[in-house]
C-alpha cells in the first residue's frame, strides 16, 4: 500500500480529473492527460516508499531534434536559474524535456493544498515556457531571444487574466500516446 499514491488519487477524484494508475516494478505513479493554453501535457504524480519524496512531472510531448540540443540546454539553464520551485530537465539522449517538482515530506504531513499547489505550479510553469522551446526549434530564435519573447507574452497575458493550470479536462485528450519512460 502506498499512502501517498492513495492521497494523490483522492485529490484527483475530488478535482474531477481522469487518470490512470501505473506500476512498473517498484515504481508506482498516476498519469493524467490535460491541455493548457499552449500544449497538451501529461501529468505524473509519483511516490515510492520507503522514500518520503513525492514527485510531480509534466511532459509536454516535446522531443528536441539533436541540432537544437545546445540551444535548448541553454534555455533550460536560463529558465531554471529564475525559477523558485521546480525545474526543467533535458535528456540529451532522446531530446525529451520535462518539468519536475518534488519535495521530501519526511516527518511531515501531506496536505491537499501542498499537492494541488505542486501540481498546478508544475502545469502552469511548463505551459508558460513551452513557446520558448518552440521558438528555438521552429522560429530560429536563440535561447535568450526565445526567453525574452515568452516573458513579453506571459506579461501581456497576466494583465488580462490569471493563469489556469488546465483549460480542458484530461478526458478530452486522446491518450493513445505514451510519454512516460
Amino acid at each position: 500500500m502506498n499512502k501517498y499514491i492513495d492521497f494523490f488519487e483522492e485529490l484527483l477524484i475530488e478535482d474531477d480529473w481522469s487518470y490512470q494508475k501505473n506500476t512498473d516494478g517498484d515504481r508506482c505513479y498516476l498519469s493524467a492527460h490535460c491541455r493548457g493554453k499552449n500544449t497538451q501535457k501529461v501529468l505524473i504524480l509519483e511516490a515510492n516508499p520507503p522514500s518520503s519524496v513525492i514527485m510531480c512531472f509534466v511532459y509536454s510531448c516535446l522531443n528536441v531534434p539533436q541540432i537544437y540540443h545546445a540551444s535548448v540546454a541553454e534555455l533550460v539553464c536560463r529558465i531554471n536559474h529564475r525559477l523558485r520551485v521546480g525545474n526543467f530537465d533535458f535528456d540529451f539522449t532522446d531530446g525529451e524535456v520535462r518539468f519536475r517538482h518534488a519535495f521530501d515530506i519526511e516527518d511531515g504531513e501531506l496536505t491537499q493544498a501542498m499537492v494541488s499547489t505542486m501540481r498546478d505550479n508544475a502545469l502552469i510553469t511548463s505551459d508558460n515556457y513551452y513557446p520558448a522551446f518552440m521558438a528555438i526549434m521552429y522560429g530560429n530564435k536563440t535561447a535568450q531571444e526565445a526567453l525574452a519573447m515568452v516573458d513579453t507574452s506571459n506579461a501581456e497575458q497576466q494583465e488580462e487574466a490569471p493563469p489556469n493550470a488546465v483549460d480542458i479536462d484530461a478526458s478530452s485528450i486522446d491518450d493513445t500516446t505514451s510519454i512516460v519512460h
